[in-house]
């Protein structure tokens, strides 16, 4: 992914330009990037509702210029054929300008998707990053990689309550919504 421009609504009349850039999903101090993108999910969860509702505008607008233009172009005598009606609409000038604007912005939901899916990933790290450093902090030893940790755990995983035979329920405290 590279770094896109975006136009967030900010009341009635104003917009706001935001840049996402995948590289500032790279963390470094795990403590202060867990705020920040905390905030960056919400900001793009913000920007991917308004751009889904760009895009069922344009469609929208587009379906309805196109039904005119066949309405149009089927009430022509002789009456032409339903393929011809469908080429002469795409013959159309506007026809090309709805396409394109359509076609961007399923690019840039895409886009928002996607950056959504990796701060959510990100998050999901910078978690158990943080409960990596909290067990060295408390002495308990941590697998290192290709080893087995045999230790049984000291205490349950934040946010996990435990039945009776001791298994996990309920779901992950970090949970995301859209929309």
């Amino acid at each position: 992914m590279s770094r896109r421009l975006f136009t967030l609504r900010v009341g009635d009349t104003k917009t706001k330009p935001v840049w996402l850039d995948p590289e500032s999903l790279r963390f470094e101090n795990p403590r202060e990037d867990a705020a920040q993108i905390a905030g960056t999910m919400g900001l793009v969860g913000a920007l991917l509702g308004e751009y889904e509702e760009r895009l069922g505008s344009a469609e929208a607008k587009y379906n309805h210029w196109k039904a005119k233009k066949i309405v149009v172009f089927r009430g022509m005598s002789p009456r032409p054929a339903e393929w011809l009606s469908k080429v002469m609409v795409q013959a159309e000038a506007d026809y090309q300008a709805h396409r394109l604007t359509i076609s961007q912005l399923r690019g840039d939901v895409t886009y928002l998707q996607k950056f959504f899916e990796a701060c959510r990933s990100g998050a999901f790290m910078l978690r158990a990053l943080m409960q990596r450093e909290e067990a060295q902090g408390e002495g308990e030893s941590l697998p290192v990689d290709g080893q087995e940790n045999t230790r049984a755990p000291t205490r349950p995983m934040a946010g996990y309550k435990r039945q009776r035979n001791g298994r996990p329920t309920g779901q992950s405290p970090i949970k995301t919504t859209i929309g």
